[in-house]
């Protein structure tokens, strides 16, 4: 450095003009760096060594002022300034601040030397500092603007003070008090020398000591009981928490200044209260009784002791207003023991915790509440006084607290294991620390144990009420609702709250005469009950029928103060009514239809039979094979209208076996193609995995040509059919009349047609019942549908809109084992026999033909119109028997039990069964249930020689079977 920058700098750092070539005075010089000492005094944390400095320099100073009285020239001036300058770099090295120099006018922009310590105390390297102001990009920004202030107040002139933060080379911040010192040099040029200490350890003092006293903040804020600091001269009010105002119904504001003497009611025992308390009694309890604003006595327990505030004694009293525990111990004193008081009262707990929950202060309420010590808790875990399976709601209350600043939380005291349930309340609070994180938590705590049992016993009671599958109504004397539980709600369509207080005729009215609800209040307000049937209309209008039960409500004294009404929806049951009397409908036309078959297959099996025969006995070219042609067919198209009734009186004679469905529609789709026309889209949805079923071949096949037919008829303009299998998932409901849990397979016809609307629905199965016009169609394709599903063990069911087409679905039962492959019969030629045959058979035109037939086909043949006439015949006859055919339903007995008694002479003797109806007797079941022959009415004479022919040559029957 050059002489003049060095001296420059001297005179910078002691604050002292300095001129090349004048005399200096160094007492002037050593008052400066007094100055500066004085400065580096205001931290302590630099007193000593600041001192250490000092005395270093002004050694210095001394032996270079009288170096200086004996320098001759500036050669020796600059020896000497240079000493003093080494000497000065150790002095500032070994001090804890940092000293810079500032000059110029634009001192604000930056210093333009630092000492050494910068980079000791802060990390930096000397080649960082790269510009003037490079020292401002490291202040807080936050505190730039007052760090430029006071670079402004020092280029002015005027020396200052102040604390801002500063970035080490690491980022972090510390806490820096800068201090500058101004002074105008001889050139007029402002030179500073500022100094920055770091003051982040005093900074944490003092941060540490706004936490603690921001703690006991919280808790003076949030006690439930009434803190006061007073004056111990007066008694007057110098500090109060809100709940001591609203305790004395003063206002905070106003109850600061307040003596309390103007408010006690015996001034005498206030003031030796007072004096015990000064006198050394700490703390010092009692009960006192004051006055509020407004004229109201508070009875209040008060525990007081003498504390400092602001640097003078003051009273810290705590005041609990005991005035409902008063009340109730004077008015169990006056019933038991008036010299007895109550150990316990209802008052709160007041605890403290930290973040972690860990108690930091407990109430000494906290003993009488719960038997803890509340010294002894302190430091532990507010969990270990909570019932384990309550530790989750306290943690989700202290996230709620901590999000929204307070919760409320009811939980268990831990306790011993089958002891009763000891129930609390807590009021959650959060007091917020630096940055708005949670600092302490406030907990607020009341034994609520008692109401809890009272809620109990309370929703036990609502319980069962709610679960009750009937609507149940409370009413006051008014008829305004005072309870409405769940099923109401369901039922009515109004909600428990929108229906409180008001009328249940206005929500959810009778149809009934207002005269007959009249009637049915009055009853019951007289004390009497009332029941009965009636129309309710719910809140969307709809109707419905309903068992209504009205009794009095009744207060303890017995006096009716309302009623309450249980009302159950009667739709299920009226259904099933009307379901009812449709299947006994529906019965009693299948009888009749089975009665009508029963007699028409009989005719046309005599009328088949001799017009066929006639046609064998024709030559070839006679005029008279058209005619019995044209009878035969018309026989055919007669019993074609016999099975369709047979089928709906489920009375035809079914050949079950084990079913593919999928095999079935697969079968048919062509033919379907065909008839439903062009117009119309088919399809099929076909479940790869259906099960089995058991059912009759053919009949399925009619059932889905049947209903493949009315979705044609339903689409005169076109649409679409679809014809769906799968199987009922598990889970689902079952179709009416199954058993829940019983496998399902199911076969759906669905249409985009006309539709029907309910009235059509519920004819459709009924017999010759049809929409179509006159001359289109039997009426019997439903019914014929409806028969074979049911005579399956199956179900069928319909859904229709109009306008959106229908939906026939067929539910069958599904059996275990592989389908089994069916076949037509082959028609050719049957071979005859010389067999002796016996025909039972009590219609005499059917036997006749039989008969006929088989004597045309080689067989000696033996007939008997009546079962007895059959047992004697049989009985003296000395030549073998070989076949018996018997009609099952005859007089006398039933075909089968004819068997039975004829096997008993001859047990190896076939029987072939005929019958065109098979429900009387139960003998169709008898028939499959033993795996007899059967040939159903009405046959041709064909089918009727092919059968005997396979009976007598074992190919059918018990004995095929064993083969």
């Amino acid at each position: 450095m050059e002489i003049a920058a060095q001296v420059a700098f001297l005179v910078a750092v002691t604050g002292v003009s300095y001129a090349a070539g004048s005399r200096l005075d160094l007492f002037e010089r050593f008052l400066a760096w007094s100055r500066v000492h004085e400065r580096l005094q205001a931290d302590e944390t630099v007193v000593a060594m600041a001192g250490a400095c000092m005395g270093m320099l002004v050694l210095m100073l001394r032996r270079w002022t009288g170096s200086v009285r004996q320098a001759r020239d500036l050669e020796h001036t600059s020896s000497m300034l240079a000493r003093a300058r080494d000497g000065l770099h150790h002095v500032i090295a070994a001090s804890p601040v940092v000293i810079f120099m500032l000059r110029g006018r634009d001192t604000h922009v930056g210093p333009v030397w630092f000492s050494d310590n910068l980079y000791t105390m802060f990390g930096y390297r000397p080649e960082e500092v790269v510009s003037r102001d490079w020292w401002l990009q490291r202040v807080h920004p936050d505190d730039r603007a007052l760090a430029l202030s006071a670079s402004h107040r020092a280029g002015r002139g005027v020396s200052t003070r102040y604390e801002f933060r500063f970035a080490g080379a690491s980022g972090e911040y510390r806490w820096v008090q800068g201090e500058l010192r101004s002074a105008i040099g001889s050139d007029g040029v402002a030179e500073v020398v500022g100094s920055w200490t770091d003051i982040t350890a005093r900074k944490s003092v003092e941060e540490a000591l706004r936490r603690s006293q921001q703690d006991y903040q919280g808790l003076f804020m949030h006690a439930s009981d009434a803190i006061l600091l007073l004056d111990p001269a007066d008694e007057t009010v110098v500090a109060a928490n809100p709940r001591a105002a609203a305790l004395y119904g003063i206002p905070l504001d106003r109850l600061v200044g307040t003596s309390l003497r103007t408010l006690s009611t015996d001034l005498q025992a206030g003031n030796d209260r007072l004096r015990r308390t000064l006198g050394g009694e700490q703390p010092y309890q009692f009960e006192t009784v004051q006055t509020r604003a407004d004229g109201s006595q508070v009875f209040l327990e008060v525990t007081a002791a003498v504390t400092e505030y602001g640097g003078r004694p003051v009273v810290l009293s705590i005041n609990r207003d005991v005035t409902e525990r008063k009340r109730a111990e004077q008015a169990r004193a006056e019933i038991e023991d008036r010299y007895r008081m109550l150990a316990d009262g209802t008052h709160d707990v007041v605890s403290l915790h930290d973040r972690a929950g860990r108690f930091l202060y407990v109430s000494p309420s906290m003993s009488r509440a719960t038997g803890f010590d509340p010294e002894a808790l302190v430091g532990r875990s507010a969990m270990t006084v909570v019932h384990p399976e309550d530790r989750e709601a306290i943690l989700h209350a202290g996230r709620r607290a901590a999000a929204e600043g307070s919760a409320q939380v009811e939980w268990r005291l831990a306790g011993p294991e089958g002891a009763p349930a000891r129930w609390f309340s807590s009021q959650v609070s959060m007091v917020p620390g630096p940055g708005g994180r949670v600092h302490r938590i406030v907990c607020s705590s009341r034994d609520v144990s008692e109401r809890r049992k009272a809620e109990m016993a309370i929703r036990f009671q609502a319980g069962l009420l709610e679960v009750v599958g009937q609507a149940v109504i409370a009413t006051d004397a008014r008829g305004s609702v005072l309870f409405w539980n769940r099923f109401a709600e369901q039922l009515y369509g109004w909600k428990a709250e929108e229906a409180l207080g008001r009328s249940p005729w206005s929500l959810a009215p009778s149809t009934a005469s207002k005269s007959g609800n009249v009637h049915s209040w009055a009853v019951v307000m007289e004390g009497g009950s009332w029941a009965g049937e009636m129309e309710i209309r719910r809140r969307d209008g709809s109707v419905f029928p309903a068992m209504v039960t009205l009794t009095p409500l009744r207060d303890p004294s017995g006096a009716v103060m309302g009623a309450v009404s249980v009302s159950s929806d009667l739709s299920p049951q009226k259904r099933m009514e009307q379901q009812l009397r449709q299947a006994q409908k529906m019965e009693a036309v299948g009888r009749l239809a089975g009665g009508v078959a029963h007699d028409f297959n009989n005719m046309l099996t005599a009328i088949r039979g001799n017009a066929q025969l006639m046609m064998g006995d024709l030559p070839r070219g006679s005029a008279l094979l058209a005619d019995l042609e044209e009878i035969d067919r018309a026989a055919g198209r007669a019993a074609d209208l016999t099975r369709q009734l047979l089928a709906f009186s489920r009375n035809q004679v079914l050949q079950p076996r084990r079913l593919d469905l999928n095999a079935s529609v697969r079968g048919v789709a062509p033919m379907l193609r065909r008839i439903i026309g062009e117009d119309v889209v088919f399809t099929t949805v076909l479940d790869p995995a259906l099960e089995t079923v058991m059912a009759d071949p053919a009949q399925v096949e009619q059932i889905i040509l049947n209903l493949a037919v009315n979705a044609r008829d339903a689409m005169p303009d076109g649409g679409e059919m679809r014809i769906e299998t799968r199987n009922l998932l598990p889970g689902a409901a079952p179709p009416p009349g199954q058993v829940p849990g019983n496998a399902t397979v199911m076969l759906v016809v669905s249409d985009t047609g006309c539709g029907m609307d309910a009235d059509t629905m519920e004819r459709i199965f009924e017999p010759f019942f049809t929409t179509k016009a006159a001359g289109i169609g039997t009426g019997l394709g439903l019914s014929t549908v409806y028969g074979i599903v049911t005579q399956s063990g199956g179900h069928v069911s319909v859904d229709s809109t109009p306008g959106r087409g229908t939906t026939f679905t067929i539910y069958l039962p599904r059996v275990e084992g592989e389908a089994e492959p069916w076949l037509d019969a082959e028609a050719e030629a049957a071979p005859g026999g010389s067999e002796t045959v016996l025909v039972v058979e009590d219609e005499e035109t059917v036997g006749a033909v039989v008969c006929k037939v088989l004597t045309r086909s080689g067989y000696r043949v033996l007939h008997a119109q009546r079962p007895s006439q059959a047992l004697e015949l049989f009985a003296t006859l000395a030549e073998p028997v070989h076949l018996v055919i018997t009609d099952v339903v005859m007089p006398e007995m039933s075909g089968p039990e004819l068997a039975e008694r004829l096997r008993a002479i001859r047990p190896e003797m076939p029987v072939l069964f005929t019958s065109g109806y098979t429900e009387f007797a139960g003998a169709s079941a008898e028939v499959f249930s033993s795996g007899l022959d059967f040939l159903p009415k009405p046959f041709a004479p064909e089918t009727l020689m092919r059968r005997v022919r396979q009976v007598l040559d074992g190919e059918t029957g018990p004995a095929a079977q064993a083969a």
